[in-house]
């Protein structure tokens, strides 16, 4: 043993004098002369693999374009023991026998990419006996790497023709192994590889036969192996390539939209295909990036007939039509509708000439001119309609049937005022009177001697209080034989419907007035005056009871507001109102606050009257505590009234002057109602 011990200790000292030298030369290399990992030398490659298999403490590997990488790290294996060796002390009978034991393996090195790392295997014989581990890898072996080294075989001799054996040498033991698969971008640029070397085989021990030392009884066991080295391998798919459309890349895995033509006629679609690119090849047909509809060809027209007559007052007809898609269609500015045909009827009061515009995308086209030649009216006859002497104020503008079209209610209108002059007009108090004119049924009168013998109610034409026209006109030629027993009235206002021109804001007028079945419906849309007779500006009115009407100074009424039951609309209010408070008297109480008794002796009894409606709720109390409120005041919520009842209710006991009060709240909510009685004590009395 002591032999063992000191061999043992030997070695410790050389080992730790050789970390002592490597530490002082490692301490005196300048920073300057530092060197930078060199590129990694491969031991085997392939097209799409390498294996790094020689030690190196560093190197750098360039990562290659690729889809998956993958890479097994394997850490170097430990060094094999070398065999014992026997000590054979005991031949003369005396001493002890020895084993002589080899110095362990030494440990492999440890192998890494980046990060991830095979460990070195422990050399046979260390008292850590560790295989190598694998980290940071997706699969992590422990002792899966480089295999360790053989131990040596112990030294055999014989002692008395016996065979003595010593023991063999302990084997190293395996790397490490980490493996890692890398997706396509995951990695790029260099990486750090390094390759563990495997640990050396240590001597095998020496021994000897009996303690002569005798050279011929000397032995030694066999040496252990070393470990095999690490190594690094990578293998990797390629890249999956892009793919080109339009002369731009389209990535793997990627789509682009593709067209079957660039462009097509108008009226047609454009056909597409989503194209996708699957390792350099991209599906479909399509060669097209973009697709345009071609715009429609610009549309043509014919208007017809090239020319015509009408008198003043009339209709003219054009008739049109039109080639292609048209998106739009005027005549003179008019817009009509763009139809494959159509026609358009203008009232000019002038000669005019009529064009036709057509469009789309395209462009547009015009066609004509057409001409329609107008015959001028007659002027009305001289002297019998005048404007009537005064200061009056006329009504402008024209109205229209569409039985008998135009007529003037003003001479300015047709430029013929002067011996001519007529036109329809209203005084101060609202009432009008002259006359318009009509090409086809000529004078309407609005004046009172014409109108004696109208149909109903008032036969004076007047512009109301409330801007409504109102009363009567007559076509003067109405009762002839001409008028196929008309009598010649038109009603200006009515109901059933309700009907009848009435003034705006503006001064124009909006409404029809009605003239039987010979006129028909007349339209004052396009008359006006300034008279504004309207006596209701601002003020408020009631619809029934629950509605405020607002009227404004055009004497346009609109709702202004709804009352909700219990409140209700008044006259000239623009608030709703709610009843007042009533005092109910039910049998001899008036209804208001009272106690009867109100004068009682101390420590008896009195009764509480009340009766009141419209409240929301009320509220009776005293300083003594008496206090009745809401139900318990008998508030009933459907007849809004809280009573006492015609007994009243009972008090406590009276000791001195008590003032009761009722505090009611009215239907507003807001609006407080407040009364007080009170009962007195009577004196108390002593005889002496």
């Amino acid at each position: 043993m002591r032999i063992v011990e000191r061999h043992h200790i030997a070695l410790l000292v050389i080992a730790s004098f050789a970390t002592f030298v490597l530490a002082v030369v490692g301490s005196q290399s300048p920073p300057a002369r530092v060197a930078y990992a060199a590129p990694c030398a491969p031991t085997s490659s392939g097209s799409n693999s390498v294996t790094f298999g020689n030690p190196s403490p560093g190197c750098t590997y360039s990562i290659p374009a690729y889809n998956t990488l993958t890479v097994t790290v394997n850490g170097a294996g430990g060094g094999g023991q070398g065999g014992a060796a026997v000590f054979l002390n005991s031949c003369g009978g005396g001493g002890s026998d020895t084993t002589n034991y080899a110095a362990p393996g030494g440990n492999g090195s440890a192998s890494t990419f980046a990060t991830v790392s095979g460990g070195g295997g422990s050399g046979g014989g260390e008292s850590i006996y560790n295989p190598g581990g694998g980290s940071n890898g997706d699969t992590n072996v422990t002792g899966g790497g480089a295999v360790g080294g053989d131990g040596g075989g112990g030294w055999t001799t014989t002692l008395n023709d016996e065979p003595v054996f010593s023991p063999d040498g302990a084997d190293g033991l395996n790397g490490g192994r980490a493996s890692k698969t890398y997706a396509a971008g995951a990695l790029s640029g260099q990486v750090t590889v390094s390759v563990g070397a495997g640990g050396s085989g240590s001597g095998g021990a020496e021994g000897h036969n009996c303690s002569s030392m005798e050279p011929w009884n000397a032995g030694q066991a066999g040496d252990g192996t070393p470990g095999q080295n690490g190594s690094v391998t990578i293998t990797w798919t390629n890249p999956l390539a892009s793919c080109t459309f339009n002369g731009s890349p389209v990535a793997h895995g990627a789509s682009v939209t593709a067209y079957q033509a660039s462009t097509v006629p108008f009226g047609s679609s454009c056909v597409s295909e989503s194209r996708t690119c699957n390792n350099g090849t991209l599906s479909g047909s399509y060669q097209y990036p973009s697709c345009t509809v071609s715009p429609p060809s610009a549309p043509t027209c014919t208007l017809t007939p090239p020319s015509q007559t009408i008198d003043e007052g009339e209709s003219a007809t054009l008739n049109y039509t039109i080639s292609g898609s048209a998106t739009s269609a005027t005549i003179n500015g008019v817009s009509v509708t763009p139809s494959v045909s159509g026609s358009y009827s203008p009232s000019p009061t002038v000669t005019t000439n009529y064009t036709m515009t057509v469009s789309n995308a395209g462009g547009s086209n015009n066609c004509g001119p057409a001409t329609v030649t107008v015959n001028p009216s007659p002027p009305p006859p001289v002297g019998y309609c005048t404007v009537p002497a005064g200061t009056r104020t006329p009504i402008t503008g024209y109205a229209w049937s569409d039985t008998i079209g135009w007529f003037d209610l003003d001479c300015s209108n047709s430029g013929v005022c002067g011996a001519n002059s007529f036109g329809i007009s209203i005084d101060d108090t609202g009432n009008l009177a002259g006359c318009g004119w009509s090409d086809n049924i000529g004078w309407v009168s609005a004046s009172p001697e014409d109108l004696t013998s109208c149909p109903s109610g008032s036969c004076t034409a007047t512009l109301s209080g409330s801007n409504m026209l109102q009363g009567w006109m007559r076509v003067l030629a109405g009762g002839s034989a001409q008028s196929g027993g008309w009598d010649g009235f038109i009603s200006l206002s009515g109901s059933s419907p309700d009907y009848g021109p009435a003034r705006q804001a503006d001064g124009t007028f909006q409404g029809f007035a009605w003239g039987d079945m010979n006129v028909g419906w007349v339209d004052f849309s396009l008359a006006r005056t300034d008279v504004n007779m309207c006596s209701s500006a601002d003020s408020y009115s009631c619809q029934g009871t629950d509605t405020i009407l607002y009227t404004d100074n055009a004497c346009t009424t609109s709702i202004y507001a709804t009352c909700v039951e219990p409140a209700f609309c008044s006259e000239g209010s623009s608030v709703c109102l709610y009843p007042p408070v009533i005092f109910n008297p039910q049998g001899d109480s008036s209804g208001h606050l009272e106690i009867k008794p109100s004068f009682v002796r101390a420590g008896n009894k009195t009764k509480v009257h009340w009766n009141v409606s419209n409240v929301e709720s009320c509220m009776v109390s005293a300083p003594n505590g008496d206090s009745w409120v809401g139900a318990a005041a008998g508030c009933d919520d459907e007849t809004d009234t809280c009573t006492s009842g015609p007994l009243g209710v009972l008090t406590t006991f009276i000791n001195e002057t008590t003032i009761y009060t009722l505090r009611c709240t009215e239907l507003d909510g807001v609006t407080p109602l407040n009364e007080s009685a009170t009962v007195r004590t009577a004196p108390v009395f002593q005889e002496n």
